[in-house]
């Protein structure tokens, strides 16, 4: 998979902006919105390639917003990869289960993000 366009769904907005300069650096270009209800919306009219979801949102959190998109019917949805401070065992057993493909703890490094990319882009 060629990754040109992410979604980053988190209410931090310095969270966000972290990302968003990395995943730029990358040549990915990036949208981002701040709840999962938003998450759902963008996806109604757009679909970019790879979803960077937070855990701990207000109204849906992560592992929510991530079962409504994995479940929807129309085309296969976009991978999901979590990204929480809270890495715990846990955490990691449900953003599986909701169906994120992989987990990024929080604060991550370049390479850790790259690890992840390169793994969704096999």
């Amino acid at each position: 998979m060629n990754i040109k366009k992410a979604l980053v769904v988190d209410d931090s907005r310095v969270a966000g902006l972290t990302l968003r300069k990395l995943l730029t650096e990358r040549g990915i270009e990036v949208d981002s919105v701040g709840s999962g209800e938003d998450c759902i919306k963008y996806l109604d009219a757009k679909t970019p390639d790879i979803i960077f979801m937070d855990v701990m949102m207000p109204g849906m959190d992560g592992f929510e917003t991530s079962r409504a998109v994995t479940g929807r019917q129309t085309q296969s949805s976009p991978p999901i990869i979590m990204c929480s401070a809270n890495a715990t065992d846990e955490d990691k057993r449900d953003a599986k289960e909701s169906g994120a493909v992989g987990f990024l703890s929080k604060p991550y490094t370049p390479s850790q993000l790259d690890d992840v990319l390169e793994s969704v882009s096999v």
